[in-house]
């Protein structure tokens, strides 16, 4: 039997060594892929966000923009991380 609510649970409805052995074994692979997910997502986020902003700042590096452009880049921005 398979849950999935907050823990994976596995119920094998043998061996109670087995069943033990195997849940702690889940446990711990799962823990690892769900840190593991998290880093990989965390540091793409980072390091597209990171290479917007350089890309930004080195269009704009050594010209005063307008509050138009400034509103567009703004808006570009918040297109490429909500799509």
């Amino acid at each position: 039997m398979w849950s999935l609510c907050c823990n994976l649970n596995i119920r094998f409805r043998g061996n109670v060594l087995v069943d033990w052995l195997a849940n702690i074994f889940v446990s711990v692979i799962t823990t690892v892929f769900r840190n593991t997910i998290t880093n990989v997502v965390s540091n793409g986020v980072h390091d597209f966000i990171q290479a917007t902003l350089d890309d930004m700042n080195g269009r704009l590096r050594g010209r005063a923009i307008t509050e138009q452009e400034a509103a567009v880049l703004i808006e570009n921005l918040r297109k490429m991380l909500t799509h």
